[in-house]
């Protein structure tokens, strides 16, 4: 299974009502004063990839920085509270949020339906994977060995993928239609990763650096 950090905003907040994002610099307006949220990279390996991943397909992060600094944004770890930001306007705007946050906030009151969007960036989408194993030692190996291939199988991918709104890399699947509308279209997406993950990984005590010197 995998997830990608989309922005997110809600259109009943003030000057949000005709937002349209399809680009990073669509973020980062001089109209969004006040109203953004800025992910607090150094407290997150997830954002700290995604990070990396958009400087390797050659991005301007540091230009986009002082942009989104600007903004007077308010720093954030969590997807969830900045979705409670989004649903309450105490922020209109959140770069970095998940589909999946939307599509479950929506399934609990299904009139944020009329007033959340969730965009994407033509710069690209670093899609992020989530891993799973039956650690050594786990006293029924076997169990957990059967759920992981549950979870491999359509069934299994049904019901995360359905209940989540994230994705999965199965040949040939095709997701429940409810929550097609909340995923991408991967085969007409820009997907970015790492040429090398051990590389990138040296890097992150100073993207993280940077960014602390940028934001706070």
């Amino acid at each position: 299974m995998a997830y990608t950090f989309q922005p997110v905003w809600n259109t009943s907040c003030p000057g949000m009502k005709d937002v349209k994002v399809v680009s990073y610099w669509d973020t980062v307006k001089p109209k969004f004063k006040g109203k953004t949220i800025v992910s607090n990279i150094p407290v997150s390996t997830s954002y700290t990839l995604t990070t990396l991943g958009m400087q390797e397909s050659g991005f301007d992060i540091f230009g986009f920085w002082k942009k989104l600094k600007k903004t007077e944004p308010i720093v954030e770890a969590r997807t969830e509270p900045k979705m409670q930001m989004l649903i309450a306007c105490e922020r209109g705007m959140d770069m970095w949020n998940m589909a999946g946050r939307v599509f479950q906030n929506i399934k609990k009151k299904p009139a944020l339906a009329k007033v959340l969007r969730v965009g994407s960036f033509k710069e690209g989408q670093v899609m992020l994977g989530n891993q799973a194993a039956v650690p050594k030692g786990a006293p029924h190996p076997n169990a957990g060995k059967l759920f992981l291939e549950f979870l491999l199988s359509k069934e299994g991918a049904d019901i995360m993928v359905g209940g989540e709104a994230i994705y999965t890399f199965k040949e040939g699947y095709v997701a429940p239609e409810h929550v097609r509308p909340y995923l991408l279209d991967l085969s007409k997406t820009k997907l970015l990763g790492f040429k090398d993950w051990v590389g990138a990984a040296k890097k992150v005590k100073g993207i993280r650096k940077k960014w602390k010197n940028q934001f706070k």
